[in-house]
C-alpha cells in the first residue's frame, strides 16, 4: 500500500513533474499558498488545471487544498530583507506540517531542484527544513531545468504551466514582486528567527490553516 504525502504545487513548471514522479509511491494531497494579490488571479486557474490533468496522468483523486497566503508574502515584503524567499519557505513548511499531521500525513513533497533560484542552496534548504518535522521529500534536487522541461512536455503539464502569469507583471517568479531584487543566497538561522519572531510566525501558522480551503473541480 502506498503511503500519504503531501505536496506543494506553486503552478510552475517544476512542482508538477515532482507530484508526477513521486505518486508512483506515494498518495498524493495537494496544498497551493495562494499569493494574489502579489500575483494574478490567473496562477490559481493554472493551478486547478494542473491539478486536473496531474489526476489524470496518475490516476489519483489528489485533493486540492488552498491557503491565502499573499498577505504573508506583504508582511515579508514590510522587512524590506533579502531574506524574503525563506521566510516564505519556512512559513510554507510550517503549515504543511500542521495540515499533514490533522491528515495523518507523515511526507512533504517540494518542486526544489538545487541551486535552480536563490532560495535553493544547500544552505538556505537546510535553514528550511530545521522548520519541519516531517520529511521533505525533493525528486527534482539533482536536475537541471532541461531535464524538467522535457519531463514536463511528456506527461503534459508545460503548456500549462508556461501560460501566462507572473510575466504579465515585469517577468518575476510565481511570488512576483514579493521577491527580492537580490535574493540572499545563504542564510544565517539566527537572522531568519529575529524576523520571524517579530512576525509572530506561529500565530500566523495557525490563522493561515484556519482558512484552508478545499477545491471542488
Amino acid at each position: 500500500m502506498k503511503q500519504k504525502a503531501i505536496a506543494l504545487l506553486s503552478g510552475g513548471i517544476d512542482s508538477p513533474v515532482a507530484i508526477y514522479l513521486m505518486s508512483k509511491k506515494y498518495n498524493i494531497t495537494l496544498l497551493h499558498f495562494e499569493n494574489y494579490p502579489l500575483a494574478p488571479k490567473i496562477i490559481k486557474k493554472k493551478v486547478k488545471d494542473l491539478t486536473k490533468k496531474l489526476r489524470e496522468i496518475t490516476k489519483q483523486k489528489m485533493p486540492l487544498y488552498v491557503i491565502h497566503h499573499g498577505e504573508h508574502l506583504k508582511l515579508f515584503v514590510s522587512k524590506k530583507t533579502k531574506l524574503n524567499c525563506i521566510l516564505c519557505r519556512r512559513l510554507m513548511l510550517r503549515i504543511a506540517n500542521k495540515l499533514a499531521k490533522k491528515l495523518n500525513i507523515k511526507y512533504i513533497i517540494t518542486g526544489e531542484s538545487l541551486a535552480q533560484v536563490a532560495s535553493q542552496t544547500l544552505s538556505n534548504l537546510r535553514t528550511e527544513d530545521l522548520v519541519s518535522d516531517l520529511s521533505v521529500l525533493r525528486p527534482l534536487i539533482g536536475f537541471d531545468k532541461e531535464e524538467i522541461i522535457e519531463i514536463a512536455k511528456e506527461i503534459g503539464t508545460f503548456e500549462i504551466s508556461t501560460q501566462r502569469g507572473c510575466d504579465l507583471v515585469k517577468n518575476r517568479v510565481m511570488c512576483c514582486f514579493a521577491t527580492p531584487k537580490y535574493p540572499a543566497t545563504r542564510s544565517r538561522v539566527s537572522e531568519i528567527e529575529e524576523l520571524e519572531n517579530s512576525l509572530n510566525i506561529e500565530k500566523l501558522a495557525e490563522k493561515a490553516l484556519k482558512k484552508l480551503k478545499i477545491i471542488n473541480l
